[in-house]
């Protein structure tokens, strides 16, 4: 009991998000000591999460709710492979620069695959009876912002909140909004608004992340 307890606190973060805390997490930290007995490694583990994640995006693009299902499933699964890959890291030393280099850089791969199958939906849906070209234009504008805002978050708030020593805190992220907006779009089979969701969320949450960025660097 006590070798468990010490394993999970080996794995854990200084900062996890409140759902993946909760739906992802919890699933994640039983399997990865049962991955770290064997020789997989977490570039490994990244690498099978974006495939997974990839054929979530390609379910998604499908019209058909079982096909939606399928990608819900999908898409929790990479991202639990997503957490895996941080805790075998961390639990085993077996990371690597470009490993860590690689796990945030997957992660856009999916989200722009997911956002693209939304684009799909919403051309074949119509949306608000907009043109196909006015859909496209969104899809751009939507992964660009996205991108430019994960970009902000992995690359400076991130590294600076981890040199404060803020630790043990749980909270509300936006790419957990991203991963199960995601999935509740697809289970409500309204999966052709996502596109919709993510550019509104994403141009929010960006003006917030550039005033968050200056308030650091001035505190730092």
């Amino acid at each position: 009991m006590a070798g468990l307890k010490n394993s999970k606190d080996r794995m854990k973060r200084d900062r996890d998000s409140l759902f993946t805390h909760f739906l992802a997490r919890t699933v994640s930290i039983r399997i990865t000591p049962q991955i770290a007995k064997t020789a997989i490694f977490p570039l490994h583990v990244t690498l099978a999460g974006l495939f997974v994640g990839l054929l979530a995006a390609w379910q998604a693009s499908q019209s058909n709710w079982i096909n939606f299902l399928i990608a819900a499933i999908f898409i929790e699964t990479a991202h639990i492979f997503d957490c895996i890959d941080g805790e075998l890291a961390r639990l085993t030393n077996r990371g690597n620069p470009f490993a860590a280099a690689m796990d945030p850089i997957t992660d856009r791969i999916k989200d722009i695959f997911i956002i693209f199958a939304s684009l799909i939906q919403a051309v074949n849906a119509s949306i608000f009876g907009w043109q196909d070209q006015i859909i496209y234009k969104l899809a751009f504008f939507t992964v660009s912002i996205w991108t430019f805002y994960m970009y902000i978050v992995d690359a400076f708030l991130n590294p600076k909140r981890k040199k404060k020593g803020t630790t043990n805190r749980i909270y509300i992220g936006l790419y957990d909004l991203f991963i199960y907006g995601a999935i509740f779009f697809l289970l409500l089979d309204i999966f052709e608004y996502f596109i919709i969701y993510v550019f509104s969320m994403s141009t929010i949450g960006g003006v917030i992340q550039i005033f968050r960025l200056r308030k650091f660097s001035k505190e730092l």
